[in-house]
């Protein structure tokens, strides 16, 4: 790993054209050596899919940017097993900056976060970093603070390079909706509890043909001390630690008195 001059790989699931993952080349430009490869369009909520039953196709858009027609794992997975040079391979993986919360359990469907995990599982240091949006202030609803998600990357950056994360784990990243000057620093966290009403819709085209939504009213949270959504709620990052390890030991415990269960 070169830390004097560092080369990050960033990918996204908004789009190579979206606002987040630009102005995160343009700072992370400012750090080191930066490689973009992003879906040639949105791809959010794929979660760990590769496309493995279709060619793909990579156009340069850029100094150094690439769109492909994939996923944000296909993307992180091709500038680390194959299209790059091999002597020259990313030192950090980076995903987002996503227009849009991963608190909680999004973590489970965001392509965003699975950008940052395949490069974990890679053994690269990696974050997903998302701007949070659901935590607005009322009267600015409408209003994106990317800027406030780009300028605490620049703070970040430099610790992270010189303290990264550990093989097999990566940092995911929630900035709230503000103007910088609101923002009450940041916090190491845990993941909160996220609250889904997503329910089938059926409807109808005017051919009288049934087609399916899944939608509802947007998700809530439950609120607990020490979590992501806790820190957003009193205007700090939330920065969550998460491993790509689902296992855990101490679960085996509670299976010790079964039988061998034998195939009938």
């Amino acid at each position: 790993m070169n830390k004097a001059n560092p080369h990050f790989l960033i990918t996204n699931d908004d789009g190579i054209d979206a606002l987040g993952i630009n102005l995160l080349y343009e700072v992370l430009r400012k750090h080191g050596r930066v490689t973009m490869i992003a879906p040639d369009r949105e791809r959010s909520a794929v979660s760990h899919a590769f496309s493995l039953h279709h060619p793909l196709r990579i156009i340069e858009r850029g100094e150094a940017k690439y769109s492909l027609s994939g996923t944000p794992v296909d993307c992180v997975m091709f500038g680390l097993r194959g299209f790059l040079d091999p002597d020259d391979l990313p030192d950090f993986v980076i995903s987002g900056i996503n227009h849009g919360a991963n608190l909680g359990d999004d973590v489970l469907y965001s392509g965003t976060v699975a950008g940052a995990l395949e490069g974990a599982l890679f053994k690269k240091p990696a974050v997903a970093v998302s701007l949070a949006t659901e935590f607005s202030d009322p009267k600015e609803l409408q209003k994106l603070h990317m800027e406030t998600a780009a300028g605490f990357m620049d703070s970040f950056i430099p610790h992270f390079v010189e303290n990264p994360c550990p093989g097999g784990t990566l940092l995911n990243v929630n900035v709230p909706n503000l103007a910088k000057d609101r923002i009450a620093g940041s916090r190491f966290t845990t993941l909160g509890k996220r609250i889904y009403r997503d329910r089938v819709i059926q409807r109808e085209d005017p051919q009288g043909r049934e087609y399916y939504w899944i939608g509802g009213d947007p998700p809530e949270h439950e609120s607990e001390e020490g979590t992501d959504f806790d820190a957003l709620s009193h205007r700090q990052v939330a920065i969550t630690p998460l491993r790509w390890r689902m296992s855990h030991q101490e679960d085996l415990g509670r299976y010790s008195d079964w039988p061998s269960i034998e195939v009938q």
